[in-house]
């Protein structure tokens, strides 16, 4: 089978689609978004890569048709990637049951409007978004305190707010 150098460059970009659809599901699966669309996506790369390389191997599809192909399964990819990240910025954080606050150790219900952060898979409840500024203030002092193995805190929860927000989003308002 005679590929040219045009078919090389079609069928490179193709692989490289897929490349990049692991290295995002692997991104958002750090980033703690919900296995389940990591596992779509994953599902989704796979499919797309199996129909593309057997049908252009079998001599089903034209070249072309499996660059485009899989420039389609990529665009599904980037739009579940785009609706999981959105998806979990809207969530609230689920509270566990018996959950405390990191700063005065009160229970928090479910019904109050608790406030969180998050770092990493780390999420640290607290009874009131003024406990919550208390402790992003006097963050090493809490730390040390309360023995976290937290670096930074990337992600801010206020029921008030309805939704997660960056740190730097949420200083900013």
């Amino acid at each position: 089978m005679q590929i040219d150098e045009k078919g090389l460059i079609v069928l490179a970009s193709s692989r490289v689609f897929e490349i990049v659809e692991v290295f995002l599901a692997i991104g958002l699966m750090l980033k703690g978004v919900a296995i389940r669309y990591v596992i779509l996506i994953i599902g989704i790369a796979l499919t797309f890569f199996m129909v593309s390389i057997f049908g252009f191997f079998m001599k089903l599809f034209p070249l072309g048709f499996s660059f485009v192909w899989d420039s389609l399964g990529f665009s599904l990819t980037l739009l579940v990637a785009y609706y999981s990240l959105r998806r979990m910025r809207l969530e609230p954080p689920p509270l566990p049951k018996g959950c405390r606050c990191a700063v005065c150790s009160a229970f928090i219900r479910e019904d109050h409007a608790f406030a969180a952060l998050k770092s990493g898979s780390i999420i640290l409840f607290f009874d009131s978004e003024e406990h919550m500024k208390s402790f992003l203030e006097n963050f090493e002092e809490y730390k040390k305190l309360r023995g976290l193995r937290i670096e930074r805190v990337e992600w801010v929860y206020s029921r008030a707010l309805g939704k997660w927000l960056s740190l730097e989003e949420y200083q900013r308002l």
